[in-house]
């Protein structure tokens, strides 16, 4: 996929170690404007679902009985995040498997633990909360993280691959990595476990995060804007004579075990596969990116 004008002019304004921490509020509503640029097409209704629908349904929920999830909304969560990541067919039968009223009754009594405002132990009740929707078939903790984040979509971040590997990559923090040398996202956090005490460390994270940025952005905006560093292989971009611009787009690998015990044994749907595909375009008006341009 070839870099626009648009995008590299977008790159080239971002910090140069492409860093969460000296990512400004400009950066994110840059990077956010750009997200749909790396949406395709097959996506976009259940994109437009997870971040605009289905949230707004939860709210006004809240006015009638009490906020829940129905079961055809998780399925179609499930949908949305096996097309942003891996496809797994087996996490989509299980969330199907699921009866409808377990579906309504599990979250409605989740979203009701979660304290309303600001609370000095939201944390605490957001990873409460996380091991109440396990209990689920075929949800996980990123998954009920999902289910969370629309909810709540301004304060409970989503635990995506590329949230985690901006957000927690210790070379933003100038920790030593035991890599052998090797730095960047996919070295730098290592295997992620998609584990309750990840999680936790990623909420600390994103909320330290906001306090700098300001309230005003929302942890939806954070999701977005490392979506888009995700697809974008700082180190590449440029690359050979002045003029070719080389854009990578990487399938974030995910290895998150998200099935249930049905029967006498545990289901286990895990995925280790990655692609990547690269192309590389020269315009007569050659685009220039800063070659102080790094990842993390």
């Amino acid at each position: 996929m070839p870099v626009s004008k648009y995008q590299a002019s977008f790159l080239t304004s971002l910090p140069s170690d492409l860093s969460y921490r000296n990512t400004t509020i400009h950066d994110i509503e840059k990077a956010v404007s750009l997200y749909p640029s790396f949406i395709p097409t097959d996506l976009v209704n259940l994109d437009r679902a997870r971040y605009d629908t289905i949230p707004a349904s939860i709210k006004a929920r809240s006015t009638q009985t009490r906020s829940h999830l129905e079961k055809a909304e998780l399925v179609e969560l499930m949908r949305w995040k096996l097309k942003h990541g891996t496809y797994r067919p087996r996490l989509l039968s299980l969330i199907e498997s699921n009866d409808a009223a377990t579906v309504r009754e599990t979250t409605r009594d989740a979203f009701s633990k979660l304290p309303v405002g600001a609370a000095s132990d939201f944390d605490k009740a957001c990873l409460d909360t996380l091991d109440s929707l396990t209990q689920l078939k075929g949800v996980g903790p990123a998954t009920a993280s999902l289910i969370l984040s629309c909810y709540l979509p301004d304060t409970i971040p989503f635990f995506s691959d590329e949230l985690f590997r901006w957000i927690m990559d210790p070379c933003a923090d100038g920790e030593v990595l035991a890599t052998k040398g090797k730095t960047g996202w996919d070295k730098g956090t290592g295997e992620i476990k998609y584990s309750r005490k990840e999680y936790a460390a990623l909420l600390l994270k994103v909320s330290n995060l906001r306090l700098r940025l300001g309230e005003n952005c929302s942890v939806s905006n954070l999701e977005k804007t490392a979506f888009v560093l995700g697809r974008v292989e700082g180190e590449n971009i440029l690359k050979g004579a002045e003029g070719a611009v080389q854009h990578s787009v990487k399938e974030q690998h995910e290895d998150e075990v998200e099935g249930k015990q049905i029967g006498p044994q545990a289901t286990n749907d895990t995925s280790n596969g990655k692609s990547t595909s690269r192309k590389r375009t020269t315009s007569s008006q050659p685009v220039r990116v800063s070659k102080r341009l790094k990842r993390p």
